[in-house]
């Protein structure tokens, strides 16, 4: 009896059973890949930002931007969808996208998703 009552007092008090479960305030960080790929010959464009972490993929902000001789232009800003796809029509030169750094998570538990720039289409 007394077995049992310490095992279950233990789980109380790691958050695994009982009231609201203790999590403990974090910082990560998680690498993010994001891809362009070029359809119907350089009037769609069509991509997906790849990271370990489903939450990094989601709704992402995503710059869409034109290659130019000096300074590049930023032509749109765009989200990812829930599966970390993205597709944007636009005709024109060269194309590449960036996925801006942000941070997600709530009070005291950050991730940290980086940035990302792709190849050129």
């Amino acid at each position: 009896m007394l077995a049992r009552f310490a095992v279950v007092a233990s789980l109380v008090a790691t958050g695994l059973i009982g009231g609201a479960a203790i999590v403990s305030a974090h910082d990560r960080a998680y690498d993010t890949r994001i891809t362009i790929h070029e359809v119907d010959e350089g009037i769609n464009y069509k991509g997906r930002v790849i990271s370990k972490l489903h939450a990094c993929e989601r709704t992402r902000t995503i710059r869409f931007m034109r290659r130019r001789p000096g300074p590049d232009e930023l032509v749109m800003t765009i989200q990812s969808n829930d599966r970390g796809k993205w597709q944007f029509g636009f005709v024109g030169e060269r194309y590449y996208v960036v996925a801006v750094r942000e941070i997600v998570g709530g009070a005291g538990h950050h991730h940290v998703c980086r940035s990302d720039r792709s190849p050129t289409a």
